[in-house]
């Protein structure tokens, strides 16, 4: 195969130096040679790639926020894609910074955001060279929000019928999501999961009077958190619950509200992407009781579940149908026969000190499958793929 450099642009509508998804393809990318562009929100960590194009957004005031949304009326009533696109303050952005990307011409271009394709087709030449990564369901991403289904539901559906069959690849995180694609959308989505890079860690025996479960990540109200602290009442005096939670802090604030019965349940302050794993390692159960709000907590493959497994953790969840198909397939913990918080206290209280630190030992296994340096040759083949292509 030619070293021939392949140009390639990321799109990204957050910081990708601290989101995973988008942080490990530009890694990635560059060790496979690539020559590298950004456009994303400022980065608050170093990026290695060419050319950083900061997308700067103007300030949100109330007035702004509030015409925005009226606007959005428009599309519904008329399907006025540009009119929408003109009050969406990150669009407003990319289009100051239209014709300094136009001036290059690349082989590939990722869009980590559904609102970044229609600007991408509009100002990429060659759109055959797409790839749109669908981390979520987008037309039901936040569907138990009111608010979102009147203002932003239409709109993203819309998104998904014009510009998806018109994306060179579309990846996503589950096969759950992968099939819903397919079905309402005929697309053949590339199952790319959300692993963490292999790290060489060492499983680390249960010590017999206490048992450390961890939940880490975003606090938003659709994942129904407070699940995980309902089982506590009745649970085995062993066990304790340490939350790592960033977002939504009113949310956050009645989760300890709502825990400040339960003295084994403990709430810290996150931590940074790459402090990740060594925290986790710490303790000896990954938590998630994940009860569906939708097709996105339906289907959900989360960093998470893959964290846990990667800091040699026992994983505890429930009956979530993909995270269940990786926890059984590998041994590497136990599986709620439903969300109700009740029948997970009795699957706990049930668990032996063998049974947990058979477990650990089933994660060392599966840490080895589900890591990046396995999920990365699905990147590569793509990347190998339009190589061959342009030396032709």
């Amino acid at each position: 195969m030619s070293s021939k450099k392949i140009k390639v642009l990321l799109f990204c509508l957050s910081d990708p130096s601290t989101t995973p998804r988008p942080n490990r393809i530009i890694n990635l990318l560059n060790s496979m040679g690539c020559e590298v562009d950004v456009c994303a929100t400022q980065n608050t960590n170093p990026i290695e790639c060419a050319k950083y194009f900061v997308l700067d957004a103007p300030k949100n005031t109330i007035l702004s926020k509030v015409f925005r949304k009226l606007c959005r009326f428009p599309f519904f009533l008329y399907r006025s894609e540009s009119l929408l696109r003109s009050v969406n303050n990150l669009i407003w952005g990319l289009n100051k910074l239209k014709k300094d990307i136009q001036l290059k011409e690349y082989q590939a271009v990722f869009v980590e955001d559904i609102d970044v394709l229609p600007f991408a087709f509009d100002v990429i030449e060659r759109k055959e060279k797409i790839i749109f990564d669908a981390r979520e369901y987008f037309p039901e991403e936040i569907s138990g929000n009111v608010l979102w289904r009147v203002f932003l539901q239409k709109y993203r559906k819309y998104l998904c019928e014009k510009y998806l069959k018109q994306c060179k690849h579309v990846l996503t995180v589950s096969n759950g999501l992968r099939d819903l694609y397919k079905k309402n959308y005929a697309i053949d989505a590339l199952l790319f999961r959300s692993v963490p890079q292999y790290s060489d860690i060492i499983v680390k025996p249960l010590k017999a009077d206490k048992i450390r479960m961890v939940h880490h990540g975003l606090a938003n109200p659709d994942r129904c958190l407070e699940t995980m602290i309902d089982v506590f009442d009745g649970l085995d005096y062993r066990y304790e619950l340490h939350f790592y939670l960033k977002g939504n802090t009113l949310y956050i604030n009645r989760l300890k509200e709502r825990a400040k019965n339960f003295p084994n349940i403990k709430f810290h302050n996150p931590v940074v992407y790459k402090n990740i794993l060594p925290m986790l390692e710490k303790y000896d159960i990954g938590f998630y009781l994940l009860k569906p709000s939708g097709p996105n907590t339906q289907y959900a493959l989360p960093n998470k579940l893959f964290e846990f497994i990667q800091a040699r953790l026992a994983v505890v969840i429930g009956p979530s149908m993909d995270m269940a198909n990786i926890v059984n397939e590998f041994k590497c913990g136990f599986v709620a026969d439903n969300f109700i918080p009740k029948e997970m206290t009795n699957l706990l209280n049930k668990l032996s000190q063998e049974d947990i630190d058979t477990a650990k030992k089933q994660s060392n296994v599966a840490a080895k499958v589900l890591c990046y340096e396995e999920e990365s040759k699905k990147i590569i083949n793509l990347i190998n793929d339009i190589r061959y292509i342009e030396q032709k």
